[in-house]
């Protein structure tokens, strides 16, 4: 009796040995990650948010290469480098969220290039607004977001800036990189985040748009319809369910 009262005390400070061990590990790696995080430069913080932003395996693939190019100190074009992939990125990006076939196919769409091929502003007019007009948007959804636009547009400017080698942008100065570096990075993000919430926003604004207008023709219509047919008949309410595209 008194070895079987043994062994059931061995296995409770076993258990409880085991979940004190275990809590100090977990508590002790939470430490070191929140010191990494804290430790982390500002640049390092912003490649961790366009890696979460990118969306296809090449787009993550192009933006590790540039970084790759930014940490080869003996480079004297390094810089340069990073600049034409983050830039290249960039039009990967827009590319892929607007395809050149469907912003053609949009009613607003007007050749304003050589080509007659969608122009940066309208392919990031379309990224935003999609097929929708600018006249709906503007009259029917209240909705303007033209200071946005060239915000976007300013932002982009900046990442072709720095592409072409001269004496300013040659081999320069690590913490000058690092200036540089981080306007760049700041400049993408911002671009794709406007981009995005934008974008979020006009379908949230769309949305109640419909719904308010399907609530009106039901109550106009539905109600009056149901009434000659029926006089037992009553609805109280219509809605519609969220739409995500």
């Amino acid at each position: 009796m008194a070895l079987f009262k043994q062994k059931i005390l061995a296995g409770f400070s076993g258990v409880i040995i085991g979940g004190i061990l275990s809590n100090y590990f977990l508590e002790k790696r939470t430490l070191i990650q929140r010191k990494n995080i804290e430790q982390m430069t500002s640049n390092d913080k912003s490649i961790s948010i366009i890696q979460d932003l990118l969306a296809t395996e090449f787009e993550r693939d192009l933006f590790n290469a540039g970084i790759t190019y930014i940490s080869n100190t003996k480079d004297p074009l390094r810089f340069n480098s990073f600049s034409f992939s983050i830039r290249e990125l960039f039009r990967h990006i827009l590319t892929r969220l607007s395809p050149n076939e469907k912003v053609v196919a949009c009613s607003w769409f007007k050749p304003v290039t050589e080509t007659k091929q969608p122009s940066r502003g309208q392919k990031i007019t379309y990224a935003i607004q999609g097929g929708l007009s600018h006249k709906f948007i503007e009259d029917e959804l209240s909705f303007i977001y033209k200071d946005d636009i060239k915000e976007i547009l300013t932002n982009i400017d900046l990442l072709s800036k720095f592409t072409h080698v001269n004496e300013k942008t040659f081999n320069i100065k690590n913490d000058k990189c690092d200036e540089y570096v981080e306007n760049i990075l700041d400049s993408l993000i911002l671009i794709i985040e406007l981009i995005t919430s934008i974008n979020y926003e006009i379908k949230e604004i769309l949305h109640d748009y419909i719904e308010g207008n399907i609530i009106s023709i039901f109550s106009d219509n539905v109600f009056e319809d149901l009434d000659i047919l029926s006089s037992q008949t009553y609805a109280e309410s219509s809605s519609t369910s969220s739409h995500n595209s």
